[in-house]
């Protein structure tokens, strides 16, 4: 196996001072055009992508309304921290995005199925020699399919195609607390996303000392993660107190929480993934810093 000299086009900063972001991808093997033929010359098309990343405008206004949170309503500060969650899952999906990019992309662009060696059989005694590129083509058929499933796959679905991509679970990459929180974000995203209820449920609600049973609740991984983290005491949710446990979910302290975990999960993810000589993903933008 051989790596071409030809490089695949990355992420990159879209004019001098500019914050924008574009991202050019080849979508085929065609050769890299010359750059001295006009584009009436080239004999070879070049299929494209351009992409230009929505986290950016999210990231923005996420700074700029946590300055602002003080003066929102109660309603209006729950809005607020439910865009917040929504954003922390899209920078995690798309950080997840990047990775499986960069994978697919290597393998089709940096291999050439005829450097491969041939393949040698035996059937019946008879040893026949045949070429490696039918395999090879079906191989960059299934590394192009899921290349494109990126551009719309959810965040469950990612995580299913990094197993496949990677051979191995997210949780060895990051580690089961992060893995644990990366969970509860996914579960609040689904929930917000999709305009779903706060519910809280009781075998029976007037017994006496009677909690809420967390089981198949949306918000059942957050608040473990939250226990966990000391930011809710205990998980005595009854019919009196659990307004305080859905203000607790909205809390600053809540939201700064899991923005942490989404940035240890973002840069861990980068880390663990090596695409030597061609890496580049510095220039993925990170969470913003937020003063509490």
């Amino acid at each position: 196996m051989t790596t071409t000299s030809n490089k695949m086009p990355n992420k990159t900063d879209a004019g001098n001072g500019s914050k924008a972001i574009c991202r050019a991808s080849n979508v085929s093997r065609s050769p890299s055009p010359d750059p001295r033929s006009s584009a009436n010359q080239q004999s070879h098309p070049m299929p494209s992508k351009v992409y230009h990343p929505t986290t950016q405008h999210t990231r923005a206004f996420l700074k700029s309304a946590w300055a602002a949170r003080s003066g929102l309503t109660p309603d209006e500060r729950r809005g607020f921290a439910q865009f917040f969650y929504l954003t922390l899952c899209a920078h995690l999906e798309e950080t997840l995005v990047a990775v499986l990019r960069k994978r697919c992309r290597y393998m089709r662009h940096l291999t050439k199925w005829e450097d491969l060696p041939e393949i040698e059989e035996e059937i019946d005694g008879v040893k026949a020699t045949t070429s490696a590129e039918p395999i090879w083509k079906s191989i960059l058929g299934l590394v192009g399919w899921v290349d494109s499933q990126t551009d719309s796959a959810p965040l469950a679905r990612l995580l299913e195609l990094y197993a496949i991509v990677f051979n191995q679970q997210i949780r060895e990459d990051i580690g089961a607390d992060l893995a644990a929180d990366l969970g509860a974000l996914a579960a609040l995203r689904n929930m917000f996303a999709h305009g779903r209820d706060f519910f809280w449920e009781f075998e029976d609600i007037f017994a006496k000392d009677q909690f809420a049973t967390l089981d198949s609740n949306p918000i059942q991984k957050a608040l473990l993660r939250l226990h966990a983290a000391k930011i809710i005491p205990d998980l005595k949710i009854t019919g009196h107190n659990r307004l305080t446990y859905e203000e607790r979910l909205h809390s600053d302290e809540a939201l700064l929480y899991f923005l942490g975990s989404a940035d240890q999960i973002a840069e861990r993810l980068l880390a663990s993934r090596s695409f030597t000589p061609h890496d580049c993903f510095h220039r993925l933008p990170r969470l913003p810093e937020l003063i509490p």
